[in-house]
Parts: C-alpha cells; structure tokens; sequence
C-alpha cells in the first residue's frame, strides 16, 4: 500500500499509527487478550472495519499477530518455519 493510501486511511480513522499500537498493547495488557482478539476488540469498540484497519497494521504489530496465530494454531504449519522443537 502506497503511504499517501495509509496517510488518508489515518486521516479517515483519525488516529496515529502510533496510537494505535498503544491502544492495542493496552487492551493486550488489560484484559488478557491475543491480538488478534485485541485488534477485533478494539474494531469493535470504535466502529472501525477490520478490514480497513488491517492496512494500518505496521509490521511490529503484524509480527506479534502472526506469533499469537502460530501459537494458537490458527496458521496452517506450512505457512510458518518450526522454530520450536516438538514436545
């Protein structure tokens, strides 16, 4: 996505990307949320799309979303590398 596409999705959204790393971190902390629950939560909480949203997402935060899918086994295996050894 072009940054001029993520700079009007942040002016329609009014918030900073900034902000919303906070906000998502915060609702993590606070009720004991993955991610992927927090981002949803927090969509639902403001009115926004998932989806639109989606597009805001910086990379730091798209990693911790990845890592909480893997760990909850929503990801198909062929899609991450095993970093982990088998228990």
């Amino acid at each position: 996505m072009s940054s001029r596409k993520k700079e009007k999705l942040i002016m329609n959204f009014g918030l900073s990307v900034e902000q919303l790393i906070e906000d998502v971190e915060g609702i993590v902390n606070r009720h004991r949320m993955n991610y992927i629950d927090a981002i949803v939560f927090y969509c639902d909480k403001n009115k926004f799309d998932v989806e639109s949203l989606a597009a805001l997402i910086p990379s730091s935060l798209r990693s911790k979303v990845e890592e909480s899918a893997r760990q909850t086994r929503m990801l198909k295996k062929q899609y991450y590398k095993i970093t982990t050894l088998p228990i």
